[in-house]
């Protein structure tokens, strides 16, 4: 098992692939890493599973009519 250091690295660099974040050097070496290391393999699984479970099942709030108006309106107001 890899010391906490490493597996904070390691959780850090999948959230960061996830928020496509990372330069691609440090993605092909994170997929390497997810490949070769089964605690970072599960570690990319569950991160993997937690945001397809909230982008399928997160209900988003939808803002009224008059809502987009006013921040248009307040919007061309002060930038002329």
């Amino acid at each position: 098992m890899g010391s906490p250091t490493n597996t904070y690295s390691v959780e850090k660099n999948v959230s960061l692939y996830f928020d496509s974040a990372l330069s691609k050097e440090d993605e092909i070496q994170l997929i390497q890493k997810i490949g070769t290391d089964p605690q970072s393999h599960l570690l990319f699984q569950k991160e993997k599973s937690a945001r397809d479970f909230l982008r399928n099942n997160l209900k988003r709030s939808c803002c009224s009519e008059d809502l987009i108006r006013n921040l248009r309106d307040t919007y061309v107001a002060n930038n002329p």
